[in-house]
């Protein structure tokens, strides 16, 4: 736990040399998983627990699932970068997934997509994708320049 506080503090530096992009794309996957926490809560004061009751349970129970995944991201992401980050790809491809799949199933259904998360979550999940790797391997280096110098 303590490097990972020293991770925290290192992003928080902002004299810390390359750590700027990093930094950035971090900021972007805690926005978006917090827009998704938001959502998602919002959701339940609206409808209740399990308020998607339009949909199959596994989809109602997935969606609510994420007012408690899209937090904990942010949280690891932040105190254990790699574990958030491996989360966050996670979420993201079983997000989108299950969106799609709800779409294409209105769309089918109806002859209209209007499925509207999927126009802010597939933009954000390209990011998290192609981020996710370079984004890893920076903290990485990170955590293991902090450690080297605690041993100094």
């Amino acid at each position: 736990m303590k490097i990972s506080l020293d991770f925290v503090k290192t992003l928080l530096n902002l004299r810390k040399r390359g750590a700027d992009k990093l930094r950035i794309i971090l900021a972007v996957y805690c926005l978006g998983f917090l827009v998704g926490t938001v959502t998602h809560i919002t959701d339940m004061a609206q409808n209740g627990f399990l308020g998607y009751r339009s949909c199959p349970l596994l989809i109602n129970l997935f969606w609510t699932s994420l007012a408690i995944l899209d937090p904990l991201a942010v949280a690891l992401i932040l105190l254990s970068p790699l574990t958030g980050i491996v989360l966050a790809v996670g979420i993201m491809l079983s997000d989108l997934a299950v969106n799609f799949s709800v779409g294409i199933s209105e769309w089918v259904r109806t002859g209209h997509f209007t499925f509207w998360p999927l126009y802010f979550q597939a933009p954000f999940g390209i990011f998290v994708f192609t981020t996710a790797g370079y984004t890893a391997r920076r903290a990485k280096k990170l955590i293991h320049c902090n450690s080297e110098q605690k041993r100094d």
